[in-house]
């Protein structure tokens, strides 16, 4: 009896399946009007916490873009001389910037001078 019972669950299963592939097999619809755009855009994330920046030292490829984000109560920047400066990034909130020349780039918060680190672009 239990034979019977497990041949006709698989048999039911197996039904199941082949009309899936059936009903399923020839339903592929193109639009026409869809763009796909694939990129190849690197993003590190840095997290202001406590008065620091994590991770401070940062070793990235030519094209990446760096996103800071506040968690802090209180303001801070990110500035490079000369070249950036995200003026007061409040708590949530966040600024980028795409690094697309090689270097070595030392960025400080310009309220708290004391929190700094190091971006090296490859």
């Amino acid at each position: 009896m239990f034979k019977n019972i497990k041949l006709h669950y698989i048999l039911k299963m197996k039904f199941i399946c082949l009309l899936f592939l059936i009903i399923f097999s020839g339903c592929t619809s193109i639009d026409e009007n869809i763009k796909v755009s694939i990129t190849d855009e690197k993003i590190v994330e840095v997290a202001i916490r406590e008065s620091d920046y994590n991770p401070k030292d940062i070793s990235i490829e030519k094209g990446t873009t760096i996103i800071w984000t506040n968690y802090d109560s209180q303001g801070h920047t990110v500035t490079i001389d000369g070249l950036l400066d995200s003026k007061t990034i409040n708590k949530g909130k966040t600024f980028s910037y795409s690094f697309n020349d090689i270097g070595e780039y030392e960025y400080y918060c310009k309220i708290h001078p004391d929190m700094e680190g190091t971006i090296i672009v490859q």
